[in-house]
């Protein structure tokens, strides 16, 4: 997991509160990505495995998710009701 560039944030303001500016970006996967066949490593290397929301944030407005995840309170909402019950 690697942090964000900090260049995303300039002049962004907060999607949620449209207030503060952002530092976040909300890490919910979206879509699933997957290719058959790479032509060499490099390829397989560098492949996009997942898309996320990225809705920009700041820290207050991001939800935190086991210490390394942020998620739109969209996000949060909607996990929180796709939990199998007596799992995780």
């Amino acid at each position: 997991m690697t942090d964000n560039d900090p260049n995303i944030f300039k002049n962004t303001i907060c999607d949620v509160c449209k207030k503060k500016g952002s530092t976040r970006l909300c890490d919910f996967v979206t879509d699933y990505e997957g290719v058959a066949f790479f032509r060499n490593s490099h390829d397989f290397r560098s492949q996009k495995i997942h898309d996320t929301c990225d809705l920009p944030m700041c820290d207050k407005c991001a939800a935190k998710y086991n210490g390394i995840y942020d998620f739109c309170p969209y996000h949060q909402k909607l996990l929180s009701k796709i939990k199998i019950p007596g799992r995780f």
